[in-house]
């Protein structure tokens, strides 16, 4: 088994997007999209995986409620299950496959990996408005005085998958999933500065930790963060090592190298087992 997880963290920590291509317009690069559907392809050798361990089982999933019901998304949605242990995935790409065990049902909030940024932007107005933060009527502009929360009303943020461990139907931890892949044209150093939209939602994971406690931020990158020069793979550490220290709720978590997806892929596997 470790032998086949092992080519799997191969696989995914190996992935490198072409060489940039002059002309080609800011953002139009399809390697975080191509890296999301290699971690879902990972994720999906590894659930089949961990399907010959003794007493595991695949199962579909319903959104709970008084008539379970699926989701309105084209996410995939997977649940391994072994006695009163449950690890649910949540990723566009997923696939379950064939099966003949029932879906499970699993609270809709749990499953959320799309959040309204208004649900912690609208308490913070009076704050905003007291440091002269919030444009005044008299400023001209359309978001001022009262109309400001518009400004970001319905706006939200959105991870690229989710991770539940569930046990005697409580939510013990929610992984929340960002994938993001580098490349280096010179193979010096790492192109562009993309990335730094990491740190922002970064942030934004923190004010919604404070929230929905029992959630872990789990950043999956390939290993050319560590193969070229950038300052972006020790922020990242940097960071959330500044963040869990000054807030309690914060917990952030790193992944990058074939080693460390194994070991990675190994966790889920032990905590599965009640390891």
């Amino acid at each position: 088994m470790t032998k086949t997880l092992q080519k799997i963290a191969d696989q995914i920590a190996s992935f490198e997007d072409p060489p940039s291509k002059a002309g080609r317009p800011t953002g139009s690069a399809a390697g975080g999209s191509s890296f999301e559907g290699l971690v879902a392809d990972g994720i999906n050798q590894v659930t089949h995986v961990f399907l010959s361990l003794p007493g595991v089982s695949a199962h579909g999933v319903l959104a709970a409620g008084l008539s379970p019901r699926r989701l309105e998304s084209d996410d995939g949605l997977v649940a391994l299950v072994k006695g009163q242990r449950k690890i649910v995935f949540r990723l566009p790409g997923l696939a379950l496959g064939k099966t003949n065990t029932a879906p499970v049902a699993i609270q809709e909030r749990w499953l959320k990996r799309t959040y309204e940024v208004q649900e912690w932007y609208d308490p913070k107005m009076n704050e905003l408005a007291n440091r002269g933060w919030i444009p005044t009527n008299g400023d001209k502009v359309i978001y001022s005085g009262n109309n400001y929360p518009n400004i970001h009303k319905g706006l939200s943020i959105e991870f690229d998958g989710t991770v539940l461990f569930i046990e005697d139907d409580v939510l013990r931890l929610k992984v929340l999933l960002e994938c993001k892949s580098a490349k280096s044209s010179n193979k010096v150093r790492i192109d562009g500065n993309a990335h730094e939209r990491f740190a922002y939602q970064n942030l934004e994971y923190l004010e919604l930790a404070a929230l929905y406690p029992r959630t872990q931020l789990l950043l999956l990158t390939n290993d050319a963060f560590v193969r070229y020069r950038n300052k972006y793979h020790t922020g990242f550490g940097v960071h959330g090592i500044r963040l869990a220290n000054a807030f309690a709720w914060y917990d952030f978590d790193m992944v990058s190298t074939s080693s460390q997806y194994l070991r990675l892929f190994e966790r889920w596997q032990a905590w599965l087992e009640g390891q």
